[in-house]
């Protein structure tokens, strides 16, 4: 009778731990351009080749991939776990040139994190560079670099990343580059991307050799899992290890909270609807009514309208540098939102507010993305979008918002590039927007008809030739459709010399 509780007992146990495996993917039989078979796509295009004869997954520029192990593509890294892999550099007349990316979370952008956020880990062929802001420090600027990896030559580096216990190692042929005593976040998952920087020759890119030890699995699926490139191999049971989705110990770093989003539970702006809002059906008598081309009956307050209007500011982009040579521009970016629900006017006053501490509280407005010197972001430059800001907010609507062409959004912007002793302020101003033609173009998913759709006027920023003129280049934003039926547009920031530009879409939620 004990021993057959024993064994009940036993069972039980096994069937609720989790086991560490370890991923490994050497491409051996993988199709030569084919997708490898075991990554998952965050941006761009990848394909298997081979580099000096050695079996690669080749990066298409600036595109980014994630492993999928035990069919997922997060969750899946435990506590401790090491990643490691060979990543190829070709001949280059810069040591900054080429790079290769590491994120710990999806997506593009940066990670947001209480009072802080994270930049993407970028591995050079000499050195490591990560920047960020955390509780215990108020910028993390890592530049490491070795004299010993300094060859312009194409070669293979040896990448071993380490993480225990809330604390990050990163290696390069076996030289420590970076070592965090600690992570204010937990990483599940990884991605793995590559770029280069204004090459005038194509460079050739690619990872091999890839293995992750320290991934998690149930036990009740715990089998070698062989496919056809990759493997998972599990260790004997005598060695469990506890199932990290369990409470955290005291000492273990806290779980993401918020994952590039800005949030705002002011009575206006919202961080999300109340009650459940129905999308009516309207005849053209009322869309003419918005549209101001009739005298029909005003719209009735009972006719329930989409109530949320959401605002994403979704990249900062460096169009003209002002570092030269292979150095990111250096920004501190702010942007607030005044929404002149009460028709108030918020212009008279505004720069009194100009980069302010982003604790501040500003009167009448809503901050939407702050930053400062202690609060940089740092972006090569280029005018190809990735992904880098993420901010969003929400603002509750009323009917007037679809009918009173009194009313206005505004914003008003402060940029600033740090560069030694001569910081330079490249906009410091307002653009507007025309609250009823956007919302009423929204709600219709057009243009009106016959609207003549123009390039925008700087094309260093964008050749996009599908964008609606609500105003005066430079003082009212100019917008075009996206595939989703919102609207984006970038903003110019800056003149010749030191330009820059920031995309923003506007979408309606039901």
């Amino acid at each position: 009778m004990m021993l057959r509780f024993i064994s009940i007992l036993i069972l039980l146990l096994v069937a609720n731990v989790s086991f560490t495996q370890t991923f490994k993917e050497d491409l051996a039989n993988e199709t030569h351009e084919d997708f490898p078979s075991q990554w998952g796509l965050v941006k761009g295009s990848a394909y298997v080749s081979k580099i000096n004869n050695k079996k690669v997954i080749t990066f298409i520029d600036h595109s980014i991939l994630k492993p999928i192990i035990n069919n997922k593509t997060d969750n899946y890294l435990t506590d401790n776990f090491t990643i490691e892999f060979d990543a190829f550099f070709d001949n280059t007349v810069s040591f900054n040139k080429q790079m290769y990316e590491i994120r710990f979370w999806n997506g593009q952008a940066n990670l947001k994190i209480e009072n802080g956020h994270y930049d993407k880990f970028i591995l050079f062929r000499h050195g490591i560079r990560s920047y960020g802001i955390t509780p215990s420090s108020p910028s993390i600027n890592l530049d490491n670099y070795l004299k010993s990896l300094e060859s312009k030559d194409e070669a293979w580096r040896h990448i071993k990343i380490q993480y225990t216990s809330g604390k990050l190692k990163m290696y390069i042929d076996d030289n420590l580059l970076l070592n965090f005593p600690k992570l204010y976040f937990k990483p599940n998952m990884v991605s793995i991307g590559c770029l280069t920087r204004k090459a005038k020759v194509d460079m050739r890119s690619g990872i091999t050799n890839i293995s992750i030890t320290g991934v998690k699995i149930s036990s009740n699926t715990q089998t070698e899992t062989t496919t056809s490139s990759s493997e998972i191999i599990t260790p004997p049971l005598e060695n469990p290890v506890g199932n990290t989705d369990d409470k955290t110990s005291i000492d273990s770093p806290p779980d993401i909270k918020n994952e590039n989003t800005e949030e705002n539970t002011n009575l206006n702006p919202i961080q999300s609807p109340t009650g459940e809002i129905i999308t009516p059906t309207f005849d053209n008598d009322f869309y003419d009514a918005i549209d101001g081309t009739t005298t029909t009956t005003p719209i009735s307050t009972n006719i329930v309208l989409p109530r949320i209007l959401k605002i994403t500011v979704t990249d900062l982009l460096c169009i003209e540098e002002r570092d030269l040579g292979d150095n990111p521009d250096d920004y501190g970016f702010q942007l607030y939102t005044y929404f002149n629900g009460g028709r108030a006017k918020y212009d008279k006053g505004f720069t009194d507010f100009n980069n302010i501490s982003c604790n501040t509280q500003v009167p009448g407005g809503n901050l939407l993305v702050c930053g400062d010197k202690n609060h940089q972001i740092h972006v090569e430059q280029g005018n190809t979008r990735i992904g880098n800001i993420s901010a969003s907010l929400m603002y509750k609507l009323e009917n007037a918002h679809y009918t009173e062409k009194e009313l206005e959004l505004k914003f008003f912007i402060w940029l600033k590039e740090y560069t030694g002793n001569k910081d330079l302020v490249l906009f410091d101003g307002k653009i507007e927007i025309i609250t009823h033609d956007v919302l009423n173009h929204l709600l219709k998913g057009k243009f009106p008809e016959n609207s003549k759709l123009v390039q925008f006027y700087d094309t260093s920023i964008t050749h996009l030739n599908d964008f609606y003129e609500y105003g005066p280049r430079g003082s009212y934003i100019w917008l075009r459709f996206t595939s989703r039926k919102s609207l984006e547009g970038p903003i110019k920031l800056g003149d010749s010399g030191h330009k820059a530009a920031a995309w923003v879409e506007f979408e309606l939620i039901d």
